[in-house]
């Protein structure tokens, strides 16, 4: 059993599907971080994975997002989270200011960087996959204001639209997810060793 340390239930569905379809069974942790204030992703879930290691004493997962607008120099990066938070209260940060931060740059593309780490007494593994999408001129679907503008798909449905619908946000031919990437790792380094 494999403890995936997160309290989003949605995370967690992905990950546990992820290590079901190889037999391995797992169960949702939810820990209170003290999150660095990096700007580097990978830095950061490594962080929480020994954070929750040091709680749990088990083997786990933890995991991090960070997004990456290349023509911002990167910016949000890992801070996505606090960007929502502080921007939507009141509907301070809106559809049009995204669309007015992009208005004079070519390049409208945006990295989704999802990273996983396994841990255990004996491992320490990290697993990055990079989503690439881009801005769209005009905003669809509900959800957050970068979700109604943003999409990783050929049909260019936003991820609000993919998430009010019930659809993958993601092109099948996007690159594989890090829970899959550490399942399949785990098959054959934990359980098959």
């Amino acid at each position: 059993m494999i403890y995936i340390v997160t309290s989003n239930p949605n995370k967690y569905l992905s990950a546990s599907q992820a290590f079901k379809n190889i037999g391995i069974k797992t169960k949702r942790s939810k820990i209170d971080f003290i999150e660095p204030q990096e700007s580097n992703i990978e830095d950061i879930t490594k962080y929480k994975a020994e954070q929750a290691y040091k709680k749990l004493h088990h083997s786990l997962l933890a995991q991090d997002t960070g997004w990456e607008i290349p023509a911002l120099n990167g910016f949000p990066g890992p801070f996505m989270h606090y960007i929502n938070n502080w921007f939507t209260v009141n509907n301070w940060f809106t559809v049009n200011n995204w669309l007015s931060l992009l208005k004079n740059v070519s390049d409208k593309s945006i990295h989704m960087i999802h990273i996983v780490v396994y841990k255990d007494k004996q491992h320490f593994k990290l697993f990055k996959s990079i989503y690439k999408g881009k801005f769209l001129s005009k905003p669809s679907g509900q959800g957050s204001p970068l979700e109604q503008l943003i999409t990783f798909r050929k049909d260019k449905l936003t991820m609000a639209i993919c998430q009010n619908n019930n659809i993958n946000f993601l092109d099948k031919n996007s690159e594989q997810s890090p829970w899959i990437k550490a399942a399949e790792w785990c098959e054959a380094n934990i359980i098959n060793s």
